[in-house]
């Protein structure tokens, strides 16, 4: 499937071959030397590498010196094939498909002559540190696949095409994630905010265990996460639109990936017509997913089945969204202000507590369009909310299902008014405490249920996770499951990376957030959640027992 890698291979082992008499004869200028484990290629050479025979150097001088020179060190113990560093000359001025095929070494710098990276460069390579200088103006589709031994890209200050960010590859605007570096030691990646497209290749072979891709990706690339085998986890936004084949192939230990409705499978008419100009028959169903035998769901999406060869036409400004969302300011005690645009400079319709839920109805350069309450006199508007202040509510499966709720004691009031911002003097009508509640769905910090009862009828409301008492379906995994709970709203509770208040902080989450309990010692329970184990405090976890009717009828 990754013909153009195996090509380069090919056409590597015939230009090695080619080479093999002058290697024997031993040549007095072989265009190298090495000296104390740094590989110098020699001045004068202006392209390295595989050349196609479409791209015209205007007559420059081609050397195969780093051909030769693993020609040579084939017949060397393989610690003395490992380089600290390789030096280029600076009279480079193209770098050709498959230039560092099995190279090892500790770090490279891109020579100031270079302006531009071409596709496959660093095919096979293991370079742990890759450095560009600022005047790399461009970048191909598929420039950074295959660099799978790096630890961290670095990118001199004032480059126009690329940046780095804490190792990790990205354009130089931030709106597309080019490399993440496969060695870098980290089992958990967010990747930040202004994302908007992941490249192909971008992860491929990364060790990391889960992902988090953020509001705004709209895209995922061709083979982006291939094989990637230690990937068990993605979370992925409601902005997502397209995926191109292969995006997912050969992740053995995925086991999670909620998509949103309206994702298609598209495939750019350029990768479809080099594939078939090899002789390859194109799979008349593109497969994201293949070869990934963990992965649940097909009952509710087949990406094997997802039709598209052609791109989508361009979103609209506003992508449209249909989420819950909580205010969700850095301070719980600030408010978060909903403008009447997309901009600080427009009218502020109106200030809300930390801990209200919205509407989120559509999505804008860093902007979410919200539908609120402001109050019942003054019934139901829409406005607009950075994203920074604003957590969107997963869309995806929940750990466990609720079988059964009702009333935690008689007070309980039942909110009539829907998931929108929280009325923290809690209006609607008082409930009895053995009043027969149908729980249908979380939405924010709103519990959504279907009440029938002789005095109130029948009807939809809506209720805060503390007010209620729950019981779950036995998923047959054997863990413990529990909610997070807290009286007031606005309140957050810390994921701790230790079982101590002094510890780091690995996060903040909502009443009503599920989690796994995989332990406890003393006053706190060890948990799983968003993709990451931790620690949190009993008194803010009600534990939900499993409901016996369901375990009997299993």
């Amino acid at each position: 499937m990754k013909c153009r890698r195996f090509l380069a291979m090919v056409l590597t082992f015939v230009c090695l071959a080619a080479l093999l008499p002058a290697a024997a004869e031993a040549p007095e200028n072989p265009g190298y030397r090495l000296e104390d484990g740094v590989l110098y290629i020699n001045e004068g050479a202006q392209a390295l590498g595989y050349v196609p025979d479409e791209i015209d150097l205007g007559g420059l001088v081609h050397s195969f010196a780093i051909d030769n020179y693993l020609n040579d060190s084939w017949d060397m113990p393989y610690d003395m094939r490992e380089l600290r560093e390789v030096v280029l000359p600076e009279s480079l001025v193209y770098l050709g498909e498959s230039v560092f095929y099995g190279i090892t070494a500790e770090r490279f710098a891109v020579p100031g002559g270079i302006t531009h990276i071409g596709d496959r460069t660093f095919v096979e390579s293991y370079v742990r540190y890759i450095h560009f200088h600022a005047g790399v103006t461009g970048y191909s589709r598929y420039s950074f696949c295959g660099c799978e031994g790096v630890e961290a890209f670095t990118v001199e200050e004032g480059n126009p095409a690329l940046k780095a960010v804490d190792g990790v590859l990205f354009s130089a605007d931030g709106k597309t994630l080019l490399r993440y570096p496969p060695l870098k030691k980290q089992e958990h990646y967010d990747v930040p905010f202004g994302v908007t497209a992941i490249a192909p290749y971008a992860f491929d072979n990364c060790s990391l265990r889960s992902i988090s891709l953020p509001m705004g990706v709209s895209s995922i690339g061709w083979s982006a996460f291939s094989d990637s085998l230690w990937l068990e986890t993605v979370a992925v936004p409601l902005t997502l639109r397209t995926l191109e084949p292969f995006a997912f192939s050969n992740c053995i230990n995925l086991s999670s990936l909620p998509l949103p409705a309206g994702v298609q499978v598209v495939c750019d008419p350029d990768t479809l017509a080099e594939r078939n100009s090899y002789g390859e028959e194109w799979l008349p169903e593109p497969y994201v997913c293949y070869n990934t035998p963990k992965l649940t769901g097909y009952d509710q999406w087949d990406l094997r089945k997802l039709k598209g060869t052609e791109p989508m036409e361009e979103p609209e400004e506003t992508q449209q969204l249909n989420c819950p969302g909580i205010l969700n300011p850095e301070n719980a005690r600030d408010f978060v202000n909903i403008y009447q645009s997309p901009s600080k400079n427009s009218k502020v319709l109106g200030s809300f507590a930390c801990g209200s839920t919205v509407q989120v109805m559509g999505w804008q350069d860093g902007w979410c369009n919200v539908w609120y309450l402001r109050d019942e006199d003054e019934g139901s508007t829409d406005g607009w909310v950075e994203e920074s202040q604003l957590l969107p509510v997963p869309t995806g499966e929940p750990m466990f299902t609720y079988t059964s709720i009702a009333p935690v004691s008689s007070k309980v009031r039942s909110l009539n008014n829907g998931p929108c911002v929280l009325p923290y003097n809690r209006p609607g009508n008082k409930l009895p405490q053995d009043t027969p509640l149908y729980f249908i769905q979380m939405q924010g910090q709103w519990v959504n249920a279907m009440i029938e009862d002789a005095e109130f009828g029948y009807g939809y409301l809506y209720f805060y996770p503390s007010d209620l008492t729950y019981t779950r379906r036995d998923n047959g995994d054997g863990y413990r499951y529990g909610i997070v709970i807290s009286d007031d709203p606005r309140d957050r509770l810390n994921l701790r990376a230790e079982p101590s208040t002094n510890s780091e902080r690995l996060g903040k989450y909502f009443s009503g957030t599920q989690v796994r309990i995989l332990g406890e010692e003393g006053d706190w329970y060890h948990v799983w959640l968003d993709f990451k184990e931790g620690w949190m405090m009993k008194e803010f976890i009600r534990e939900v027992p499993v409901d016996a009717a369901s375990s009997t009828a299993q």
